[in-house]
């Protein structure tokens, strides 16, 4: 699949927005190049697949209620924008 932007900004508060873990299956998008998954109710922590998103240069975890570290995508080379607020 050639993906290359997700933008999946939600509502936030605890009614609003996608809940759930972040899918460790997205780490296949290799192509992906902007992630926004602002503003919702994730859980969890980034899955290690998520190291394999060679081609990523944005990345907005913010406002959600992930937990661990950002190991995952420590080596991103291409990453020019995070927002964890982890």
């Amino acid at each position: 699949m050639n993906l290359e932007n997700i933008d999946l900004c939600g509502q936030g508060g605890t009614n609003g927005g996608f809940q759930g873990s972040l899918p460790a299956e997205w780490g296949s998008l290799t192509k992906l190049e902007s992630l926004i998954l602002k503003e919702n109710n994730l859980t969890g922590t980034i899955p290690e697949q998520w190291g394999n998103l060679s081609s990523l240069q944005w990345l907005d975890l913010g406002g959600n209620r992930l937990s661990g570290t950002l190991n995952a995508i420590a080596w991103l080379q291409n990453l020019k924008e995070l927002d964890s607020q982890l």
